[in-house]
């Protein structure tokens, strides 16, 4: 089991390497790490910026984790 201050050092390394690496995999772990947090604010202000996320992939992730507001966001930003 990972510690709240684990993810919270995950997102720091994540947010360094994404400043450097534009990849879908970070994105989509930044936006898993901020739902396990119950970052919720935070992660609709990283999907009101570019980004390259697999919305449906990481709201299902949060939904089996039973973060059904996380899971809520994901699945509300999905465009169709």
């Amino acid at each position: 089991q990972v510690t709240m201050d684990g993810w919270d050092l995950y997102l720091k390394y994540l947010l360094m390497t994404r400043k450097k690496v534009r990849e879908v995999i970070v994105d989509n772990e930044i936006l898993f790490s901020l739902a396990m947090m119950g970052r919720n604010e935070d992660i609709e202000d990283f999907l009101k910026g570019p980004d390259m996320s697999q919305l449906q992939l990481v709201g299902d992730k949060c939904f089996k984790q039973k973060l059904w507001e996380s899971s809520k966001i994901f699945y509300r930003s999905i465009s169709n």
